[in-house]
């Protein structure tokens, strides 16, 4: 999703279009802090995995390592289906707003009566 806002001069401050687009731009840097930190929890999830199958390779005779990589994705699974569904109500909430304001992201100066 694209947004491009462009925030007014603090003068213009008492229109309320204006509020709205400071609000929406904290709430979309906060969804973005978001999934950044989940990009960065698939990585390690990645790094930790090729750990535990190396060892697994090491010990092919240990029965061990192989339930501990199956357990680590499960584990992982889980989090990534509750990880997948905030981001999905994150996206919701954040186009619910959008489009109930609307009017006021296409013209922040403009007093709707």
């Amino acid at each position: 999703m694209c947004v491009i806002l462009s925030i007014p001069k603090f003068e213009l401050a008492k229109y309320p279009g204006i509020d709205f687009q400071k609000d929406l731009v904290a709430e979309i840097v906060k969804i973005e802090e978001k999934a950044a930190v989940f990009y960065e929890e698939c990585f390690n999830y990645n790094i930790n995995r090729a750990r535990l199958i190396a060892e697994a390779g090491k010990y092919p005779s240990c029965i061990n390592y192989s339930n501990a990589v199956a357990e680590f994705d499960e584990r992982f699974l889980k989090k990534l289906k509750l990880s997948l569904i905030k981001g999905r109500d994150y996206l919701i909430a954040l186009h619910d707003v959008i489009t109930k304001n609307e009017n006021f992201i296409k013209c922040p100066h403009c007093l709707i009566k």
